[in-house]
């Protein structure tokens, strides 16, 4: 897809073979929704593949390249999920099978992309890095409204029937708190879910 005058693109790795249904991850890069590269998931999307996924690696808009916020990364990052979804059948993915996945701002993506999506698109699980859960306090930071930031931000979404989620964080990180991610854990498990 094209966006802010450039070209947004998915980057699919696959399992050498015939292509059956498979379950696919797709990947989206950390950087502050300021900056970061398509590559920085590729290691573990070589580990997917040869565990029989198919690895996407998304690019989407950042501020750098696109003076863009963060509102435009969940645009690109909903239309990603959509897009692998449509083509599903092309890649051989079983779009039932869907993993979203992603880092820091990616990992807020890949929630964002996740909750918003019908409940019948819903992915089938969530594999997230140090995510960015609470945009509120980030606002001015990321150039938004508070009120922007709180309808982008997977702290004040709706968490029922919300994927099953595997968050790896550490305990050390001074850009993203722990805390944030432990207490959106909590509103998950509240709201009936897996984190």
């Amino acid at each position: 897809t094209s966006a802010s005058g450039r070209e947004l693109r998915a980057h699919v790795l696959a399992p050498a073979g015939p292509s059956v249904s498979r379950p696919a991850i797709l990947f989206f890069f950390g950087g502050g929704w300021r900056r970061g590269s398509v590559t920085q998931f590729l290691a573990q999307a070589k580990a997917a593949v040869e565990h029989g996924y198919v690895a996407v690696l998304a690019d989407y808009r950042v501020s750098c390249r696109d003076n863009t916020t963060a509102v435009a990364a969940v645009e690109d990052a909903r239309d990603a999920y959509a897009w692998l979804r449509r083509e599903s059948a092309g890649f051989g993915v079983n779009p039932g099978q869907i993993v979203l996945a992603g880092g820091s701002a990616g990992g807020q993506l890949a929630l964002v992309a996740a909750l918003s999506a019908d409940s019948a698109a819903r992915p089938a699980a969530l594999v997230l890095y140090n995510p960015a859960v609470d945009l509120v306090p980030l606002a001015s930071w990321i150039g938004l409204q508070r009120e922007e930031a709180a309808k982008i931000s997977p702290s004040a979404m709706n968490l029922a029937a919300s994927p099953p989620m595997l968050i790896l964080h550490g305990d050390a990180d001074r850009i993203v708190p722990i805390d944030t991610v432990r207490e959106f854990c909590r509103k998950v498990r509240v709201a009936g879910g897996s984190c």
